[in-house]
């Protein structure tokens, strides 16, 4: 006896005619947080660097320092959740081919970080180490929402710790720096421990994210993540002695740190953004169009941010200048609003999708056609 479909995974309801999956099936406010993540990295990478005080409100822009790549590596999470089922992970047939298409990113991105890299500008570029993160959650695809968040949080407590006592241990055996171990450990964003931040997004993607009382939760327990972290920090810092050589860095918040405190309070402040721009996405969503357009562009928009930064500052020199900053914003807010309403996807992730989807294609052609039917997880995230 055959059933009728399930209207949620039908196809025909999330794809239009030329195979591309609608708009419609985005989440806008995961647009959004990522928009606001790539403008967050501008504003480190180009305004005046700032000490964050908050009872000066000059300093406030400071945030986004660190906290922007974390809120982007958060959502790395979040976009392999989406391109693997959301809250209903796909499995079998389906499970192979996403883990296929997300491997293929993987590489693209990597090759892209590494031509944004030979620039040798001042940025750190992320692109690699985001690389690095898909690769690290394919073996998680499958696992549930509470299983995620609970190995999340554990390893942001642990892997900061591990990665210190790695770095300690390199930087005193090695003579000459070792690309993996850059990459891993001592590097400016070090995958051994971002991979808590992806873990921690790819459990966010699995919740019931359309639902309120999700959005809400994830704003309170953000909040209080970041509460709990940043004033246990100031308290320890207050009243235990210094720490040993090498281990100064384990009670501080400063960005790039990479203390358990700051992996938890800035990740906090990553999980409390997702969840309120879900919140103002679903009450007032014509507020976050020029953040969604961004966020729909956000590999092309950080791609081409790095290139400019090359061309207005050859030498290496920091821009350092809030007029330069504010002048990034503008351009880049009416560019993207242009291009999503004349042209669309943008020209890097369409580039991106293509290839993922062709390669994965190519590989499902040897499967039975059922297993190849098209499932709501197919769909292409802006990165």
């Amino acid at each position: 006896m055959r059933t009728a479909p399930d209207p949620a995974r039908d196809p025909a309801r999330l794809r239009g005619i030329d195979g591309v999956a609608r708009d419609a099936s985005r989440l806008r406010g995961i647009d959004a947080a990522r928009g606001l993540a790539v403008l967050g990295m501008m504003a480190a990478h180009v305004a005046v660097p700032r000490t964050l005080a908050l009872d000066d409100p000059a300093s406030w822009l400071a945030i986004a320092d660190g906290r922007s790549s974390i809120l982007f590596a958060t959502l790395a999470g979040v976009s392999i959740a989406l391109m693997s089922g959301r809250d209903r992970p796909v499995d079998g047939a389906d499970l192979a081919r996403v883990r296929l298409r997300i491997l293929v990113r993987a590489v693209c991105l990597f090759l892209l970080g590494g031509l944004l890299a030979a620039l040798q500008t001042y940025v750190a570029v992320i692109l690699e180490v985001y690389a690095v993160l898909f690769v690290a959650l394919l073996p998680l695809l499958r696992w549930r929402a509470s299983r995620l968040l609970a190995l999340a949080a554990g390893a942001a407590v642990v892997l900061p710790v591990a990665t210190t006592a790695l770095a300690i241990h390199f930087d005193a055996s090695l003579m000459r720096p070792d690309p993996f171990v850059i990459l891993l450990v001592t590097g400016h964003y070090p995958a051994l421990t971002w991979v808590a931040f992806a873990i921690a997004g790819l459990g966010i993607g699995r919740l019931a994210l359309g639902s309120a009382r999700v959005q809400l939760l994830l704003v309170m327990v953000g909040a209080g993540l970041a509460v709990l972290a940043y004033g246990g920090s100031a308290l320890l810092e207050a009243a235990l002695p210094a720490p040993p050589p090498g281990w100064e860095f384990i009670l501080s918040t400063l960005p790039h740190e990479g203390s358990p405190f700051e992996v938890v309070g800035s990740g906090g402040v990553a999980i409390a953004v997702v969840g309120l721009g879900l919140r103002v996405a679903a009450l007032l969503p014509a507020a976050l169009v020029p953040l969604e357009a961004v966020g729909q562009l956000a590999l092309t928009v950080y791609a081409v941010h790095i290139v400019v930064i090359d061309l207005v500052a050859p030498d290496g020199d920091l821009i350092a200048d809030d007029g330069a900053y504010v002048a990034f914003v503008v351009v880049t807010l009416v560019l993207c609003l242009l291009w999503t309403r004349i042209l669309g996807r943008g020209p890097f992730e369409r580039a991106l999708g293509a290839v993922a989807r062709r390669t994965s294609d190519a590989v499902g052609r040897t499967a039975p056609a059922a297993d190849r039917a098209t499932t709501p997880a197919e769909r292409d995230p802006a990165v």
